[in-house]
């Protein structure tokens, strides 16, 4: 283990190799490292991924896993402080993409969805491109599938051992701590397609 100091901070913190390329001590002072130094009026749009569906940006919060988080719930949480239990984080600007502090409020579902119908917002997901042209056809290496989904209990091998198996579906769920439907599902070639 190497010991480095934050470019951000300064604090403390290391990492398992000489050649990795981690330069902040956690996920905080690397969303911090990439907004401005003061907030205006005007929005300020996340300047890295971005949810190819939804528009919001999204941030990885861990090292080993794919956990992406929304980025406006981060900037809510690191400039302006928890966000409530039940509450989800609403757009004044009704830009998605926008990370400014002062554009952000907590508030409920319904507040939400009444916010949506009052400024004509409603997303038409009918129109969305569909074949080969969908973005998660387009870029399958931005998605969170397999053994990098945060709670994926199941790695490419003991997939591969399950379709080779003759073991029943609820002998397999509790050989492998997942449930009957997960097994079924992967037997049909629901989920794990790609393996």
């Amino acid at each position: 283990m190497e010991s480095r100091s934050c470019k951000l901070c300064g604090s403390e913190y290391f990492v398992q190799s000489k050649y990795s390329n981690k330069k902040y001590c956690d996920y905080k002072c690397r969303f911090k490292s990439l907004m401005p130094a003061s907030f205006g009026d005007e929005c300020f749009e996340w300047p890295k991924s971005r949810n190819v569906v939804t528009g919001y940006g999204q941030m990885n919060t861990s090292e080993s896993r794919c956990q992406l988080v929304s980025t406006h719930r981060i900037s809510y949480e690191l400039y302006n402080g928890p966000i409530p239990q039940g509450r989800l984080v609403r757009h004044q600007c009704d830009n998605r993409a926008c990370v400014n502090p002062r554009h952000l409020e907590v508030g409920t579902q319904e507040d939400n969805m009444k916010d949506m119908w009052a400024r004509g917002r409603q997303q038409d997901y009918t129109n969305l491109p569909k074949g080969d042209l969908n973005p998660a056809r387009r870029k399958p290496e931005n998605l969170c599938r397999g053994e990098r989904h945060h709670s994926s209990k199941l790695t490419p091998d003991k997939v591969k051992a399950i379709r080779a198996s003759n073991l029943s579906a609820i002998k397999l769920a509790k050989l492998y701590g997942v449930s009957q439907s997960s097994i079924l599902c992967i037997k049909n070639r629901v989920t794990w397609k790609h393996v």
